[in-house]
C-alpha cells in the first residue's frame, strides 16, 4: 500500500510506502531528522557496511577491533567514532575460547579492561550452529530488539548464506532479512565477506566480493582489503553511498596486540601487473645493445640471445 503524505521521513515502524509531491517537499521548510553518523566519512546508523578481503587477511580481527572501537567510543583507523555504541557480534566461525583470547588481547592493546565495556558489547559464539536459519527465522532480529543494540556485526557472511553465492536469489533472502532488521530496529549492520579466487586488486572495488554483484550493490558502504607490495601490509579502499570519496591508505597488523594500525607508507597495491613487473628480468639497454656489437644478427639468433637474457617467450 502506498500512502500520500505532505512530507517524507524515514519511519522504521511503518510498513507502508509513502509518496510525496516533489515540488512541495523541496520547497518546504521541514527538515527530515538526519541519521546519526557512526563512522565519520563512512557509515550512518540504519545502514549496511560490507568488508571484503582475501582469505586469511585477518578480516575477523578487523571486525572484532571495529566492534571494540564502537563499544568504547574509540576512533577506528582514522574514522572518527562520535560516542560509545551498543554492539552485538554474531560469529559462527571461530571457537569460543579462541575468540575470547582474541578480544582480551585486543582490549589490552587498546589500553582497556573488560569491565570498561560495561553492557555495550554482546557476543554470540555460534560455531557448529545454524546462523543462517537464525537470521532468516527472526532469531537475530529478536536479539537485536531484546538487548537493544545499535550495531550488528555478522562475521563471516558466508556462514549466513544457506543457498550459496552465485546468483541474486542466493543472496536475496539474507539481504531481505538484514533489511528487516534495519527497518525494525534502526541498527547499522556490518558484514565480512571473502574475495573470489585470483588477485582482487585487479578488480574495481565494487567487483571484489565473491559471488553475485547484488551483494555489493546492496551495501551502503564498502571496505576492501588488498595485499600491499610491502610484505605484511594491506591496502584499504572505501566506497560510501552517502559520503565523498576518501583516499586509500595502508595498514599493518601487530601480532602481539592483534590490532590493525594505519601505516605511514604510500599505497602500493600488489596487482597482477605489479607482480609481473617485479618478476621481469632486469636487463639494461647496454646489455641489449651489446648483443649487436659484432654486427647484425639473423632473427632466429637475435631471438635466442634475447631469450638468454630472459626477454621474450
Amino acid at each position: 500500500m502506498i500512502v500520500k503524505t505532505n512530507f517524507v521521513q524515514e519511519n522504521f515502524d511503518s510498513k507502508e510506502l509513502q509518496a510525496v509531491n516533489a515540488g512541495d517537499w523541496l520547497e518546504s521548510t521541514f527538515e527530515e531528522p538526519a541519521l546519526e553518523i557512526l563512522l565519520d566519512g563512512l557509515l550512518y546508523a540504519a545502514s549496511k557496511l560490507l568488508l571484503v578481503g582475501p582469505s586469511k587477511a585477518r578480516k575477523s580481527f578487523f571486525v572484532s577491533q571495529l566492534a571494540l572501537s564502537l563499544s568504547l567510543g574509540l576512533n577506528f583507523l582514522g574514522w572518527k567514532v562520535s560516542r560509545k555504541f551498543r554492539c552485538l557480534v554474531v560469529q559462527p566461525e571461530v571457537h569460543a575460547f579462541i575468540y575470547r583470547l582474541r578480544l582480551l588481547a585486543q582490549l589490552r592493546g587498546l589500553g582497556f579492561c573488560p569491565q570498561q565495556l560495561e553492557d555495550r558489547l554482546e557476543i554470540v559464539n555460534a560455531r557448529g550452529q545454524r546462523p543462517g536459519e537464525a537470521l532468516l527465522n527472526g532469531d537475530i532480529l529478536k536479539l537485536a530488539k531484546d538487548y537493544p543494540i545499535e550495531v550488528l556485526l555478522l562475521d563471516p557472511l558466508y556462514k549466513f548464506l544457506p543457498f550459496g553465492t552465485e546468483t541474486s536469489d542466493d543472496f536475496k533472502p539474507v539481504l531481505e532479512a538484514m533489511d528487516l532488521i534495519v527497518a525494525e530496529t534502526g541498527v547499522a549492520i556490518v558484514t565480512a565477506h571473502h574475495t573470489p579466487k585470483g588477485n582482487s586488486a585487479d578488480r574495481l572495488v565494487l567487483d571484489r566480493a565473491a559471488g553475485h554483484g547484488s551483494l555489493t550493490r546492496d551495501a551502503d558502504a564498502i571496505l576492501t582489503l588488498t595485499t600491499h607490495q610491502q610484505e605484511g601490509l594491506l591496502v584499504v579502499n572505501s566506497i560510501a553511498r552517502a559520503f565523498p570519496p576518501q583516499p586509500a591508505f595502508s595498514i599493518g597488523f601487530d601480532d602481539e596486540s592483534l590490532l590493525f594500525n594505519v601505516a605511514d607508507i604510500p599505497v602500493a597495491t600488489k596487482s597482477s601487473a605489479t607482480i609481473r613487473r617485479q618478476r621481469a628480468p632486469q636487463v639494461s639497454d647496454a646489455q641489449i645493445l651489446g648483443l649487436f656489437n659484432a654486427g647484425p644478427l639473423a632473427p632466429p639468433q637475435a631471438f635466442a640471445e634475447l631469450r638468454r637474457l630472459g626477454l621474450g617467450a
